[in-house]
């Protein structure tokens, strides 16, 4: 009988014990919640596109590009929206890219809000995905809405493949969406 009363009192004091303990992400006493990035999807809709001097092919090179998108609307943080209104608001360069990967880039995208605001960014990653038929720009938002936010711009290809094999990848053209805060 007593060993029953002390496994169900060490079980009782062992549960509460459990409910003590802050969750991640949690302050106890005067402290406040540590800070949540707002996540907003943009899209996937409009049309995009991003095209390639010189195209990209399987071997590494000097790489330019350059983008835009048309307005696609928003849910999140912010419910209007937004797009890139200009080829050279998405440009850049890679010292060495392919279809396969890329290193060395250096490039910027500017988004411009239904509301007039401005979001400057610097690409920091930039990806081919041939099965999909996508090509991921990653970025920071450097300035204005969103400031100190990752995200990634995904460009899906209307086309029936990606030709980085055969003549090498000169644009992509489709769907885009936009995320921010990932």
């Amino acid at each position: 009988m007593r060993l029953r009363r002390a496994t169900r009192t060490l079980a009782i004091l062992a549960a509460a014990a459990l409910f003590m303990v802050p969750a991640v992400g949690m302050t106890t006493g005067s402290g406040s919640a540590e800070a949540v990035t707002p996540h907003t999807i943009c899209g996937p809709a409009g049309s995009g596109e991003v095209t390639f001097d010189p195209a990209l092919g399987l071997t590494l090179r000097q790489t330019d590009f350059e983008g835009f998108g048309s307005a696609i609307s928003c849910q999140g943080a912010f419910s209007g929206s937004v797009e890139i209104p200009q080829p050279d608001e998405l440009e850049g360069s890679g010292e060495l890219m392919s279809c396969e990967s890329s290193f060395g880039l250096d490039g910027s995208i500017t988004f411009t809000w239904s509301d007039g605001k401005i979001s400057e960014s610097s690409i920091t990653g930039f990806t081919v995905n041939q099965v999909s038929k996508v090509v991921i720009v990653a970025f920071r938002v450097d300035s204005g809405r969103f400031a100190g936010d990752d995200g990634k711009v995904t460009f899906q290809s209307t086309s029936e493949s990606l030709e980085c094999a055969v003549g090498g990848l000169e644009k992509i053209t489709g769907k885009y969406q936009v995320e921010f805060g990932i």
